[in-house]
């Protein structure tokens, strides 16, 4: 196993922790866009190259006046520009608003106006849709291919704590969500992580929406270990046929989707994820009778049923599903909490259940988001900091689950 060059650290920004990574790997290949249906070869960017011309826009964005703190929106497609906004916007000292090109006009609008954000990255096709702009803007089609500029030296390194993104939740329980997450809650995700291996050989498949909070995992994963990110070609959900030719064509070797996903594919075309080392799955129950046949046909491949919410930066807690299970097991757990997280099954005086009892799932550490924006109310009743009893003086965020811990100290899911 390959050791990272660099511990995680509370205190080390996003930036920082990939200007290291750039260094050490600069020649190897960062991201990868496949060429999907067009005759395009595929276009493959190297860690130096995306460095560079992050830093070259970033500096562009601070000399059109993004300031540090501030949040700017991001309107595109999936493509290495995309995460050469992300980088730049971060490396800026400000925080990416993430715009899904596939949300209704309305929803955009909506999401610009309740984020106030100070600048607005955007191609120009999906500039041209919306209604207004009430900020500073770029479009990416009019930049130049700046490879270099004479000295970064004052663009933001940042630190931990600083605001990394704001991304907001579906609204399928009512209006959306602003989760605003910090710097240290990322790399706490993808750095000497316990639930799945992430190094310089691991190649990761980014096939969400950069408005999804799996991106972040999938991103993130490659791009701060010096691992490829492969950036699946279509928008939508995927086309079985196609990822399974991407999976193979690249070697993917760690791949999240959704339970949904899984299942159908498991059912359609189960050899699509021969290829792939660690899979994690999750947003749902898992079906036993889907992870049987994909036991069958994916005999070296770890699947790992992962947790989590938005608000405690995409995964909290990992099962490794035992191979082969024996059926007779009632669910899968959603296992235990994944390295620099704590996961707590709390009564409603906010007081550890009894071993067995069920209780609602709460959850600490350095995954939390700084709360909702623009609702102070609502972070209030939902990020609670811990006044009495064993757990005096910790900060959690109470998720609303009803779980329990079996005998083997896996937590299991209960309902809401």
């Amino acid at each position: 196993m390959m050791k990272n060059p660099q511990p995680y650290s509370a205190q080390s920004s996003i930036q920082q922790v990939f200007k290291i990574q750039a260094a050490l790997y600069a020649d190897r290949t960062a991201v990868v866009l496949p060429a999907g249906a067009t005759d395009q070869p595929d276009i493959r960017w190297s860690y130096r190259m995306l460095d560079q011309r992050s830093d070259a826009l970033a500096m562009q964005l601070v000399q059109q006046g993004l300031k540090a703190g501030c949040f700017a929106g991001l309107l595109m497609d999936r493509t290495p520009e995309m995460i050469v906004g992300v980088l730049a916007i971060l490396k800026a000292g400000a925080a990416y608003v993430p715009l899904d090109p596939e949300y209704p006009k309305d929803r955009l609008s909506w999401m610009l106006q309740d984020s106030q954000i100070a600048f607005l990255l955007a191609e120009k096709k999906y500039l041209e849709r919306l209604d207004t702009v009430d900020c500073p803007y770029l479009c990416f089609d009019d930049l130049s291919d700046q490879a270099s500029i004479p000295d970064a030296a004052d663009l933001s390194s940042g630190q931990g704590a600083d605001l990394a993104y704001v991304i907001y939740t579906s609204g399928s329980t009512g209006q959306p969500k602003g989760v605003v997450v910090p710097h240290r809650a990322v790399v706490r995700l993808v750095r000497d992580t316990d639930y799945v291996m992430l190094n310089a050989s691991t190649v990761l498949l980014q096939v969400s929406p950069v408005s999804f909070d799996a991106a972040t995992f999938e991103i993130w994963g490659a791009l701060l270990n010096g691992g490829c990110c492969v950036l699946y070609p279509e928008t939508g959900a995927p086309d079985p046929a196609q990822l399974k030719q991407v999976i193979e064509r690249f070697q993917v070797s760690t791949l999240f989707i959704t339970t949904a996903l899984f299942n159908v594919i498991i059912d359609e075309v189960p050899e699509t994820f021969l290829p792939v080392s660690e899979l994690l799955t999750g947003g749902e129950v898992m079906s036993i009778a889907h992870i049987k046949k994909a036991q069958h046909y994916l005999p070296n491949t770890q699947l790992s049923n992962i947790y989590g919410p938005t608000e405690n930066t995409t995964f909290s807690t990992s099962y490794k599903i035992l191979q082969p299970l024996s059926g007779s097991e009632p669910s899968i757990p959603i296992g235990q909490p994944i390295a620099h997280t704590q996961a707590y099954i709390l009564d409603a005086q906010l007081k550890p259940v009894t071993d067995g009892e069920v209780g609602e799932l709460c959850l600490g550490g350095d995954g939390l988001a700084v709360g909702y924006l623009n609702r102070p109310e609502l972070t209030a009743a939902s990020f609670v900091d811990v006044t009495d009893g064993p757990l005096a003086g910790i900060r959690v965020y109470k998720t609303g689950d009803r779980v329990a811990m079996d005998k083997d100290g896996n937590i299991e899911y209960r309902g809401r």
